[in-house]
């Protein structure tokens, strides 16, 4: 498929960096042995953390993302300029799901996946007529590398900063569409209170707006996500219609067969990766054997490492290729 040319050229190159970092600084492989969620919070501000997360989860989390987007594309519950705001949007990889999103593909061939009509753009052999004007500003408070340029069409800014700090610099009340990519709980309780406290205090331009957030969807962990989503939705003068939340969070007959369940507003969906996009064995080699890769220097850091203890379980873990679950909602929110 033509979607494994820009999107293999986007992994390679990665790659190729993160290989770069370890041979110019040998403790960045022993960095690598940390990336763990079980123990706690990952450390982004690292560049070999964040390259080596986009070699296990930028497949999955486009075809990710270009999923909820197309949700709210196809609805009609925005009127006119979508302008998206997107907090903790590290690399932007929900703006890359929106450039796939917008493409028609009963203009190119329906079958094409994410990757297809993402490649396709990135390549401008089609650029699509947009019957709406879109903007797109990602915000993180890191600043993550290797991020791709601007697709042609869509207006996108980036700001890294403290999300404290937002109000200062942008208008909230200019976007009709706020969504948080990446797992909620990941902000901290004094971000979440600024947060809060920024939306209580914007005066929103529409009538109607949406709030979206997505998470990798275990059960035990809803909980820890809905919780502070939910608080965000509280702190605007707007109130949830769960008419258009229904429509929003049940499948249609668009949808692909990737086992749509839906719970108390919660969307789950248990999705076969290889269906929409074959994560190459040379890569998923290339990723699982980082440590062969740099035996000699794995070998010193070891010995040497004051736990004394190997940190290849971190490392070596598949690409996200096969089945996953991921879980979603959204929320069409209007005046009360």
């Amino acid at each position: 498929m033509p979607g494994y040319t820009s999107i293999l050229k986007l992994l390679w190159g990665i790659d190729k960096n993160l290989t770069n970092d370890i041979n110019s600084d040998e403790e960045n492989l022993c960095i690598l042995g940390k990336f763990d969620y079980d123990a706690g919070s990952v450390d982004y501000d690292k560049k070999p953390i964040q390259r080596l997360y986009l070699l296990r989860y930028l497949p999955a989390f486009l075809h990710q993302y270009e999923f909820i987007y197309r949700k709210i594309l196809r609805s009609d519950w925005l009127e006119g300029p979508l302008n998206v705001l997107s907090l903790g949007a590290g690399w932007m990889i929900d703006y890359l799901g929106l450039c796939s999103a917008i493409v028609n593909p009963t203009a190119i061939n329906a079958s094409w996946s994410a990757h297809d009509k993402l490649a396709l753009w990135m390549a401008e052999e089609h650029v699509p007529r947009l019957s709406r004007d879109i903007e797109y500003l990602g915000v993180d408070k890191v600043k993550w590398a290797d991020i791709i340029d601007p697709l042609h069409g869509i207006t996108r800014q980036t700001a890294f900063m403290d999300i404290a700090d937002l109000h200062t610099r942008f208008n909230l009340g200019d976007y009709n569409l706020i969504i948080f990519p990446k797992s909620i709980r990941d902000f901290d309780y004094k971000a979440q209170n600024a947060l809060c406290e920024c939306l209580n205090q914007t005066s929103f331009e529409h009538n109607r707006i949406m709030m979206v957030s997505s998470w990798i969807g275990k059960d035990d962990q809803n909980i820890e996500d809905t919780g502070p989503f939910e608080r965000m939705v509280r702190a605007t003068d707007y109130r949830v219609n769960a008419r258009a939340s229904e429509q929003l969070n049940n499948p249609d007959s668009s949808d692909r067969n990737i086992g749509f369940r839906s719970r108390d507003g919660i969307v789950s969906i248990e999705s076969n990766l290889q269906d929409f996009f074959k994560y190459p064995d040379s890569i998923i080699d290339h990723v699982k054997r980082l440590p062969k890769r740099f035996a000699i220097i794995t070998d010193r850091l070891c010995a040497t490492c004051s736990k004394q203890e190997y940190c290849w379980g971190n490392i070596t873990r598949h690409p996200t290729s096969r089945d996953g679950r991921f879980a979603y909602s959204i929320l069409p929110l209007e005046r009360a």
